[in-house]
């Protein structure tokens, strides 16, 4: 994904290239060529410059580290959506299996997978490549998002 594209997704002010190319999103200590990080004070500023990121993600613009930056008030929160962005499901989608109950009004998107027990009443609303597990009941006007995985209890 582009950086100028991964910027405004995620909200931040992007100082550098719009055209670099992200290919993934990792910590600190575990980035390299090609990923996003994020650091969260001026004092991280040298694990930047020693890590090989392509791009950081701070709380304001800093001088010196020589990558590009996307500026956000809470680089944290920043730092998740771009996880986001990046993750890939690990469930492979099964729909909805025997025995779970949908209600006809509940509106269930793709790539969803709901297990027998499971019970979803009208108005609820799975989103994408969630999962929905064994046991659990999704109420009347629920919204489950996206890539989420829904447990009983």
């Amino acid at each position: 994904m582009r950086l100028g594209e991964l910027a405004s997704k995620i909200g931040g002010e992007l100082i550098g290239a719009p055209d670099l190319e992200i290919r993934g999103v990792a910590g600190l200590d575990s980035a390299g060529e090609g990923d996003l990080t994020f650091i969260k004070d001026a004092r991280m500023s040298q694990r930047v410059v020693d890590s090989g990121a392509a791009a950081v993600i701070v709380p304001e613009y800093m001088e010196g580290l020589g990558v590009a930056q996307i500026v956000s008030k809470n680089p944290l929160l920043a730092f998740s959506r771009a996880l986001e962005l990046f993750y890939v499901a690990r469930h492979e989608p099964l729909g909805v299996m025997n025995g779970a109950y949908i209600s006809e009004k509940a509106r269930i998107g793709r790539g969803v997978t709901v297990y027998p027990l499971s019970y979803i009443c009208g108005g609820a609303e799975i989103s994408a490549n969630s999962v929905i597990f064994p046991g659990v009941y999704i109420g009347k006007g629920s919204r489950v998002g996206d890539d989420c995985l829904v447990y009983p209890g």
